[in-house]
């Protein structure tokens, strides 16, 4: 008798952390994706930051210089337009991710409470 109360005890306690699993796991890899991405996105400032350096050092025009960084500016602004597109795939792929687990929480309270009715 007391060994079926602890597997009962024991089978309520891994139900009720299933969620918390999950959830830790979503927001892991989450995170992860975000932290590349954002590395990412700071290894982009640092190269434009780098070739407007290299434009001004080689430019002898100011005309020439203009146009260069100007060139550079749109590149790196397209650049940052790809890289926010990736940001909102990360939030949209989690936010699906966190909303498939509250549904099926959800599915499982109203399970288990409809089998106790019953």
């Amino acid at each position: 008798m007391s060994t079926r109360l602890f597997d009962q005890w024991v089978d309520m306690n891994r139900a009720a952390l299933a969620p918390i699993t999950r959830w830790r796991e979503i927001t892991a890899t989450a995170t992860d994706k975000l932290v590349r991405h954002n590395l990412g996105v700071a290894r982009d400032y640092v190269d434009f930051s780098a070739r407007q350096a290299q434009v001004l050092g080689d430019s002898k025009d100011p005309k020439a210089w203009a146009t260069e960084g100007s060139k550079l500016a749109a590149e790196f602004g397209q650049t940052l337009v790809n890289r926010t597109g990736d940001y909102i795939g990360i939030v949209k792929e989690t936010q699906e991710a966190l909303g498939e687990l509250a549904e099926s929480s959800v599915k499982s309270a109203v399970d288990a409470y409809a089998a106790k009715a019953a």
